[in-house]
């Protein structure tokens, strides 16, 4: 059995690890915490909550990562009834259509389809995730027949911009990371909410 890690030193990295020599993710640190076999899928961690932090885990960029480490002990002991499990689902379904999706539209100036997303009811059951649903494919297809213009449109000005880009490069880099920053925020608040649920 490994040791309890140091949180204070602990380094969260992308994707599985054969053991915590080669380094971990956040759910792999879990087990290690636990003392439980090294795992991406430790039994003490809900499944729902589990899934969720395997993504948030590959999905951060190196530093924004170790914003889970303080999250570490808290998985531990999340498992919960399947009504529980439930809850949380929905409760990840609702955020990442009314909040992740309508922030992504928002961001890609379809300002139309992000306040139908962000304007459905809140998802808490079977019937108001297929109505989501619905409209998510509706802004989805609206979505992609931008994109479609987009690139056309964008093909024919890339000559032009080519002078530019080294120029605005780094103010590109800053507003992307002050645009990420509340969505951020936002994924760590309902892991928040989704370790709670059971309280």
């Amino acid at each position: 059995m490994m040791d309890t890690p140091d949180l204070a030193t602990l380094t969260l990295d992308v994707g599985k690890h054969a053991g915590p020599e080669a380094g971990g993710c956040a759910m792999e640190w879990v087990s290690a915490f636990a003392g439980e076999p090294w795992s991406d899928n430790p039994a003490c961690t809900s499944p729902v909550i589990a899934a969720y932090v395997r993504g948030l885990n590959d999905e951060m960029g190196d530093a924004e990562r170790q914003r889970l480490v303080p999250y570490i002990p808290r998985l531990v002991g999340t498992t919960a009834s399947g009504d529980v499990e439930q809850r949380r689902a929905y409760m990840a379904a609702d955020t990442a259509v009314r909040v992740f999706a309508a922030a992504g539209l928002r961001a890609a100036g379809m300002t139309e389809q992000a306040d139908l997303l962000a304007g459905l009811p809140e998802i808490v059951d079977e019937a108001t995730a297929e109505s989501a649903a619905g409209s998510t494919r509706s802004a989805a297809r609206s979505a992609w027949a931008a994109a479609g213009s987009t690139w056309a449109a964008a093909r024919s000005a890339e000559s032009a911009t080519r002078s530019a880009e080294s120029a605005t490069e780094a103010v590109r880099a800053a507003e992307a990371a002050r645009s990420a920053a509340p969505v951020l925020d936002e994924a760590l608040r309902l892991l928040d909410r989704l370790i709670e649920a059971d309280a």
